[in-house]
């Protein structure tokens, strides 16, 4: 906290290291926090039940801790389903009041401990009611519905694309779904009917606009792009990028709709193998030719990204 640096750490969860609890590793944890200093933290743990033998996999489930300035942390909450399965992938978001939606992939197992395939779930919380419970996103009867992206507007509607894959791989179709009024709507398709796409993210601004992004594999991998708006729903979709490869891609926009997107494209250069590039987009001239953001004989990778109100952003790799 300005004036006082970092406190001491302070565990959010009860780590037992397999023991009586079967409370085991943790991974995977997000974080959300208001402009009061509110925030929400979601984690992967394992257990109880955290292995199945028969398939070999461990079980995991979605908790979250909620801190309060003045209160501190509330203690370790399990948020996810009830019955059997396991989770990845969750994604979270806050909105201007403080409610907050956590979406993740949940995985079914019948009763001869065999895995099932991944289902798209959700929980909200409202600051006053705590956590509704439960409820169901996707439900795809022959595909896996998974790595879920999140975003919220300024009235506090969210939007959710997702991946569905028979495979299981996450390299199949983009879905997405909106939250709004209570629900969420019936999902529908938003990459093409015969492509195959992967590493969907999606932004919104304050005035109910969003933008979806993925990569779409072919004979080159093509950056694509949709955008909502209220009185249209989604766009059809353009190219950003004709090949994006080697880096998963990240775009974010500011509260009047301009976004910043990063994306990688791997030059078969031993010199400069897989380079890291930025494009903008404006209502007025949609999305910018690509810039280069650094340069050298090694490759770029991991990329985080911020961006501010107005448009200012930062890129850090």
């Amino acid at each position: 906290t300005p004036g006082s640096g970092w406190n001491a750490p302070t565990l959010l969860e009860n780590y037992d290291g397999y023991g009586q609890g079967e409370l085991g590793t943790v991974e995977q944890p997000r974080v959300v926090i208001s402009k009061t200093g509110e925030s929400l933290i979601v984690w992967l743990q394992t257990g109880p039940g955290w292995y199945s033998s028969s398939q070999g996999k461990i079980v995991s489930m979605v908790y979250a801790n909620y801190y309060r300035p003045g209160q501190g942390w509330s203690g370790r909450t399990k948020i996810d389903r009830s019955v059997v399965g396991t989770s990845s992938t969750p994604s979270v978001v806050m909105d201007l009041n403080g409610a907050i939606t956590v979406a993740w992939s949940w995985e079914a197992i019948d009763a001869n401990g065999t895995f099932l395939k991944y289902q798209l779930w959700a929980n909200r919380y409202a600051p006053a009611q705590g956590w509704s419970g439960p409820v169901s996103v996707d439900q795809p009867t022959d595909e896996h519905a998974l790595a879920p992206s999140l975003a919220v507007d300024g009235a506090g509607s969210v939007f959710a694309v997702w991946n569905r894959d028979a495979a299981g791989w996450g390299s199949g179709s983009v879905w997405s779904s909106r939250y709004a009024a209570g629900s969420w709507s019936v999902p529908i398709r938003l990459s093409g009917n015969n492509s195959v796409s992967t590493y969907q993210k999606v932004t919104a601004d304050g005035n109910g606009n969003a933008i979806a992004i993925w990569i779409e594999r072919g004979r080159t991998s093509a950056l694509l792009s949709r955008r909502f708006t209220p009185s249209g729903g989604w766009a059809a979709a353009v190219t950003v990028a004709a090949d994006s490869t080697g880096i998963a891609p990240l775009v974010s926009m500011d509260r009047n709709g301009a976004a910043t997107l990063l994306f990688g494209r791997n030059n078969n250069d031993t010199a400069d193998p897989t380079s890291l590039l930025a494009s903008r987009y404006t209502l007025t001239n949609g999305w910018s030719a690509a810039v280069p953001l650094e340069s050298g004989s090694s490759d770029a990778f991991n990329p985080a990204l911020a961006v501010a109100a107005y448009g200012d952003a930062i890129s850090v790799w």
